[in-house]
């Protein structure tokens, strides 16, 4: 009787994660998501920052929202697009690293929310998180300690272990962001019919361009398509001499929300000039 050796079992690389035949627990959790909401998974590279080596993203749309999500060699990186709420930047479990003197506010279940202090609408957030419901999303969420969320106007960025359940991520933080506070109660962003004309044009950009998020910004830049990044700065480089006068027409005063999201679309078109330079 002949006798064989038992090999060990090979997990298939259906979608083309990588070369090798054993994917890392991120590439197995993006691939699971991947089959979920039935999108394709594409190689990466490069760097993530404190996040580990890129290895590979799958982009998706759930209704309004823009999801992209990456695998790095320790986590899965979720960012949402493709929204506008109240602005009262907060994070959960960490602060963002690029905002200093963030200052824990409240605590659902394993959940620390943090608030930074030059956020608006503070009173807005505390209130919010009054909301029993408001708060069974969060605790929804169930975070561990390692793993953060990060709150700005126009968009999120989760980071999580690869071990956490993506596809119930994705659903959780969808309903979380429609039950965010609207900028007003008419939807709308503070200060936008006091700009001139042709810079509140502009406005259909600040969703998906209008980002304060230094490392945020940049890797936006770095992802987007040549047509996208050619859209944007054909829309908004012919204005920035006007943009520049409209902010410094405030001297002293504050800035409103909408010139806030102006300034940050400006920055946003220096970034991609710099990078096609």
């Amino acid at each position: 009787m002949r006798h064989y050796a038992l090999r060990p079992q090979r997990k298939r690389d259906p979608l083309g994660l990588g070369n090798h035949f054993f994917m890392t627990p991120a590439e197995d959790a993006i691939a699971k998501l991947a089959r979920s909401f039935h999108t394709r998974v594409r190689k990466a590279s490069g760097t993530f920052g404190p996040e580990g080596v890129l290895l590979a993203e799958t982009r998706f749309r759930r209704g309004p929202l823009r999801f992209t999500v990456f695998a790095t060699s320790l986590r899965i990186i979720v960012e949402v697009r493709g929204f506008s709420r109240a602005l009262m930047k907060f994070s959960l479990n960490h602060s963002d690293r690029w905002t200093r003197d963030a200052t824990p506010i409240d605590t659902v279940g394993t959940t620390t929310v943090l608030v930074y202090p030059r956020s608006q609408n503070r009173d807005a957030l505390t209130h919010w998180l009054h909301d029993s419901y408001h708060r069974s999303l969060l605790g929804a969420l169930s975070l561990q300690e390692e793993e953060c969320v990060h709150f700005y106007q126009n968009g999120l960025e989760a980071s999580v272990l690869p071990g956490s359940a993506v596809p119930d991520l994705v659903m959780r933080l969808e309903a979380l962001v429609a039950a965010l506070p609207p900028t007003t109660p008419e939807g709308t962003i503070e200060g936008i019919a006091q700009m001139p004309s042709r810079l509140q044009e502009l406005a259909s950009f600040f969703a998906d361009w209008a980002i304060s998020d230094d490392e945020e910004r940049t890797r936006k830049v770095r992802h987007a398509s040549q047509r996208r990044l050619r859209k944007v700065r054909d829309a908004v480089e012919p204005l920035l001499h006007e943009i520049h006068d409209y902010l410094r027409s405030f001297g002293n005063q504050p800035l409103t929300p909408a010139a806030m999201q102006l300034a940050d679309l400006a920055q946003a078109i220096v970034e991609i000039r710099a990078g096609e330079a």
